[in-house]
C-alpha cells in the first residue's frame, strides 16, 4: 500500500484505510450502499442498479483510490462503447480533480493516465482484443456489464484474474434481457457477493395510463426479503421524488421503466417468443399418455416438416 518508513498524517492513513473516509475527505457524502461496496473485501462483488442510483461514484472512486495508495497498481474499467468509457474517463479525472493531494500525472491520455508512482488507470471499450493483454490488476470494474458481450467476459477477464487472489473484480449494471454473463451470475448461488439498489416506485397499469405507486414493501421488508438470497437490496435514495419518477416513467414507457428503475430482467425487443411461453416449453410435457399402456419411451409417430419455397423449416 504506502510505502514502508513514509510519514503520514493520521488523516491521510485514514484515507488509505477507508474509501468512505476517503470520499468524505474529499467533500463526497456516499449513500450507505455505496459505504458497503468500497468497504467491503469481498474480491467479486455484483451491483444490480438503478439508473442514476449512484454507480459512477463506484467507477470513479474505486479505481482512483486503488491508484493513489496502491503504488504501481493496476485499475480496469470496461465500459460496453467507446463513448461510454470516455465518459467513465471523464468522471475518473473528475474525481482525481477534487484531490489536491493526488500524485502527479506521468501520463494523461484518452483512455488512460499513469502516475508517477507507477499506477496505472485504463479505461477500454468492451472489444474481445481491448479487455487482452493485461495481468494481475489491482481492480476491474465491468460497466453497464449487461451490455458487454460474453465472449469480452470469458475470453478477456476471466484469464487476467487468474492466480491473482488481491484482484478485485466489480460488475455493476441495470439489465439487459435475460441471458448472458451478468444475468447468469446474479441467479447463481456463486462466491459473488451482491447488491440490489432500486427505485422505490412501481408502475400501476390499472388506469388508462401507467402511475408510479409506491412499492408493496417497506424498505426494510424489502432488505430482510433478500437478505435471505445473501443479497444486500435497498432502495435508491436518488429515487425518492415521485413527480421526477413519474416523468421518467412517462418518458420511457411502462416496460422500460421496469427494466431501467425497478431492476426487472424483462425480455429484450425484438424477442419473438415470450419468456414465459418458453419455460412453459420446458415444464411441461410434449406427450401427454391417454392411456396406462402407453410405452413413454417409444417416441410418437414422427411429424411431417412444413416447407416454404422448398426450404424446411
Amino acid at each position: 500500500m504506502i510505502a514502508a518508513g513514509t510519514k503520514i498524517k493520521t488523516d491521510e492513513l485514514a484515507c488509505a484505510l477507508s474509501i468512505p473516509y476517503y470520499l468524505r475527505h474529499l467533500g463526497f457524502t456516499p449513500f450507505a450502499w455505496q459505504e458497503a461496496v468500497a468497504q467491503s473485501p469481498a474480491k467479486r462483488k455484483l451491483l444490480l442498479c438503478s439508473r442514476q442510483a449512484g454507480k459512477s461514484t463506484i467507477v470513479s472512486a474505486i479505481p482512483c483510490h486503488r491508484a493513489k495508495y496502491f503504488p504501481g497498481s493496476l485499475s480496469i474499467v470496461i465500459a460496453p462503447s467507446e463513448k461510454q468509457a470516455g465518459e467513465d474517463m471523464v468522471k475518473i479525472k473528475g474525481f482525481i480533480g477534487h484531490d489536491p493531494t493526488y500524485p502527479k500525472l506521468k501520463r494523461n491520455a484518452t483512455d488512460s493516465i499513469e502516475l508517477v508512482t507507477g499506477s496505472r488507470i485504463f479505461v477500454v471499450a468492451a472489444t474481445d482484443s481491448a479487455a487482452r493483454g493485461y495481468s494481475r490488476p489491482r481492480v476491474v470494474l465491468l460497466d453497464e456489464a449487461s451490455r458487454i458481450d460474453d465472449q469480452v467476459y470469458k475470453s478477456g477477464v476471466v484469464p487476467m484474474l487468474n492466480n491473482s487472489p488481491s484482484s478485485e473484480l466489480i460488475m455493476l449494471s441495470t439489465p439487459y434481457g435475460r441471458m448472458g454473463f451478468f444475468y447468469e451470475t446474479w441467479l447463481a448461488e456463486n462466491r459473488y457477493e451482491k447488491y440490489f439498489v432500486k427505485t422505490p416506485w412501481v408502475p400501476d397499469l390499472s388506469g388508462r395510463t401507467p402511475v408510479l405507486v409506491p412499492a408493496p414493501e417497506s424498505e426494510e421488508e424489502f432488505a430482510a426479503r433478500w437478505a435471505e438470497k445473501s443479497v444486500k437490496a435497498c432502495y435508491s435514495p436518488n429515487h425518492m421524488d415521485w413527480t421526477y419518477q413519474q416523468g421518467n416513467l412517462d418518458d420511457v414507457g411502462e416496460k422500460q421503466y421496469r427494466q431501467e428503475f425497478c431492476c426487472e430482467f424483462v425480455e429484450q425487443d425484438g424477442q419473438v417468443f415470450a419468456d414465459s411461453d418458453i419455460d412453459r416449453i420446458f415444464r411441461e410435457s410434449l406427450i401427454t399418455p391417454t392411456s396406462t399402456n402407453v410405452d413413454i419411451m417409444t417416441p410418437p409417430q414422427a411429424l411431417t416438416p412444413k416447407s416454404m419455397g422448398g426450404k424446411y423449416f
